[in-house]
């Protein structure tokens, strides 16, 4: 006997890590801005989980959402293995393992990126920043091709995810160029690049410029995962059979083991 959870397929899974994200980032600037640790003026995401209390916030939502996203990465696998299966040695199971483990980079980059803050250990911070970058642009292209070439999605569907990687790929890449200018010409110190107490000083312009393409890069993020719900709702998890030993044994399959 087996039981299905969530008949309407598996949509909520990506939903679910959207609206955590969002709502993690929304209450984080909030309660950021109210406090007075961040200006209202396009902050840097990593700076409205530097200063207590958003960096429990920050830190315990950005690692829902980083399991969520392994989830999701995951499912997609091995969706795309369930559909290719019949192309026998032209599965494109090295495409597939490379998105899987594009996706596992990301997701352990949002892990790191929530539970190191910026002000605390910066570089090991911008390190999970660029695997979540890195990771996700590259996933977001690999899926692309392979609904593209290999699944038969219709141009509308993968389009408009090509849109978003490209999206994705030039947000992040601004990102890296604006930030990586402003510390490195300016030298502005973390905590006050990081707080309410950087104001218009040198530098202002590409931190606002940083801060835009991050915020940036967030929304097509966001805007992949939802995505990715009509193409979830296929499918449904299903529970395996429960049975008794002694069936177990008297099972001409699991005698031999």
């Amino acid at each position: 006997m087996t039981a299905t959870f969530f008949h309407y397929g598996l949509a909520w899974i990506p939903l679910l890590l959207a609206l955590t994200l969002c709502s993690t980032m929304i209450i984080c600037y909030l309660v950021a801005v109210a406090t007075g640790n961040v200006l209202p003026e396009l902050p840097l995401i990593s700076s409205i989980g530097a200063f207590p209390p958003t960096m429990c916030i920050f830190a315990q939502g950005m690692n829902i959402a980083a399991c969520l996203y392994f989830v999701c990465c995951y499912i997609w696998y091995q969706m795309a293995s369930t559909q290719t299966r019949y192309m026998g040695t032209k599965q494109p199971r090295c495409v597939l393992l490379w998105s899987l483990w594009m996706g596992v980079m990301a997701s352990l980059g949002l892990s790191i990126v929530g539970n190191f803050q910026v002000t605390e250990v910066e570089f090991v911070h911008y390190t999970g920043m660029a695997m979540v970058f890195v990771g996700t642009t590259f996933y977001i292209l690999i899926t692309v091709h392979v609904c593209r070439k290999y699944l038969g999605y219709h141009a509308p569907y993968w389009g408009a995810r090509l849109v978003i990687g490209l999206g994705c790929l030039i947000s992040g890449t601004m990102y890296a160029i604006c930030l990586g200018f402003h510390r490195f010409e300016n030298r502005v110190p973390i905590e006050i690049f990081s707080s309410s107490m950087y104001t218009i000083n040198e530098g202002f312009e590409e931190a606002v410029c940083a801060a835009s393409a991050e915020w940036c890069s967030a929304l097509f993020i966001l805007g992949f995962f939802i995505s990715l719900a009509p193409e979830f709702s296929m499918f449904a998890l299903q529970l395996p059979e429960t049975v008794s030993c002694s069936k177990l044994k008297t099972n001409p399959r699991w005698q031999n083991l």
